[in-house]
């Protein structure tokens, strides 16, 4: 009984988690493409910065895959959910290279 509910209210943070992270990414989205088209920023500064951002709300996908990996309710969930997670910190590296490899950048 309680670790139903566990599981429940595990599942429901995982979500919110998820919602969190994806409205990060969205909002970013509309920034890059409001600052791009209206103010017209340099591209190489709305990339460094997206994807800056993008990272950030990755950071809480990935979170909310780890919570929802630990309630998996059989193997085939495991194995989904693994394979998602592994592509999104492999995204989330090369992201993070990509920022990195930008020194001109990182100071702004």
């Amino acid at each position: 009984m309680i670790f139903e509910k566990m599981n429940l209210l595990i599942q429901i943070f995982g979500q919110i988690f998820q919602y969190i992270g994806l409205g990060i990414v969205i909002l970013a989205g509309l920034i890059a493409i409001y600052r791009f088209v209206i103010q017209h920023v340099s591209a190489d500064l709305i990339r460094h910065k997206f994807a800056r951002k993008v990272m950030f709300g990755l950071e809480f996908v990935i979170a909310a895959d780890i919570m929802l990996v630990t309630v998996a309710l059989d193997l085939n969930d495991l194995i989904r959910l693994g394979g998602v997670v592994i592509i999104r910190v492999i995204l989330g590296y090369a992201l993070s290279k990509e920022v990195k490899d930008t020194p001109s950048l990182n100071k702004k």
